[in-house]
């Protein structure tokens, strides 16, 4: 089987300038990394053991780290534990800072058996705890991505299904308040086969995949009493390409079924090969360097 890798890459012109030893990091080998962040220059790696006894393998339960690329100081929360008697369980992941208290937060939100659990590990306390606020269960809330936290929120893509429709709609955790909110997602006149949340140029935005290959991006308006959506751009893509990163500059980063990545620019359609192959099912993440110190 292949194991995930994390390479650090130059922001200006994404060439390579590096590997990370992820085992040296998680302590272990991982498979399934997700990353969370950046939030002040610190990531959240989200994996699970690669466990393996003769043929069959283990990975009973999840592992975190948090991580500083500028300083490579990493710390890991207390283990959790899956129910593997719960074959219906699924977790949902959020990272970002309590500006209230300068700590920074984990959400891990649980659904099992028409369920939900949401807990909250805090850096300063390095424990996990179980809040009283909780999505509704029957909402089904999407892993980001992309970047999706921003001023002491972290945001989500979720929908529910009612009367065989299905509603979709924005879903924030306040870090400081723990509490969830939600902002119903603008209206469509065309089949949607879904979206993304990500944060761009110090916004919210709404990535929304069309038919065809086209892609919507609405920009959420914080400033007034009510929150509403603009439509920024309509973006068409290369055929059999696959949208890995939005850039702020507008350019957007792109991988295909043989692991390459290129850049593309969508107003002149132009093309440019990274020569980064064999990657697999990328994320990419732009980030700036700080000195935060993660062991107090």
């Amino acid at each position: 089987m292949g194991y995930p890798r994390v390479s650090t890459l130059s922001n200006e012109n994404l060439e390579l300038s590096g590997d990370v030893d992820l085992e040296q990091l998680f302590h272990l080998r991982v498979g399934g990394l997700t990353v969370l962040g950046p939030c002040n220059g610190i990531l959240c790696l989200s994996g699970a053991p690669s466990l393996t006894y003769g043929e069959r393998e283990f990975d009973d339960y999840e592992l975190l780290v948090l991580w500083n690329p500028a300083t490579r100081e990493s710390k890991i929360p207390p283990t959790i534990h899956r129910q593997l008697d719960m074959p219906d369980l699924t977790s949902t992941f959020g990272f970002g800072f309590d500006p209230n208290t300068n700590d920074y937060k984990v959400v891990r939100i649980l659904n099992f058996d028409s369920q939900c659990e949401v807990l909250v590990y805090s850096l300063s306390a390095d424990s996990w705890r179980v809040i009283d606020s909780s999505p509704n269960p029957s909402y089904f809330i999407r892993s980001t991505c992309f970047p999706s936290y921003l001023n002491g929120f972290h945001h989500w893509w979720g929908y529910v299904k009612k009367d065989n429709m299905k509603h979709q709609f924005l879903i924030s955790f306040d870090m400081g308040n723990e509490v969830f909110q939600e902002v119903p997602l603008p209206p469509t006149e065309e089949y949607s086969c879904g979206g993304q949340i990500a944060v761009i140029n110090e916004s919210v935005a709404l990535i929304r995949e069309l038919e065809r290959g086209r892609y919507e991006k609405w920009v959420l308006d914080d400033s007034g009493v009510e929150r509403s959506w603009t439509k920024k751009l309509t973006m068409v893509l290369p055929s059999l390409w696959h949208l890995t990163q939005l850039r702020g500059d507008d350019l957007v980063v792109l991988s295909d079924s043989d692991r390459c990545l290129v850049s593309y620019d969508p107003t002149t359609q132009q093309l440019w090969d990274l020569q980064i192959y064999d990657a697999g099912f990328p994320q990419l993440f732009s980030y700036t360097e700080s000195l935060v110190s993660l062991n107090g």
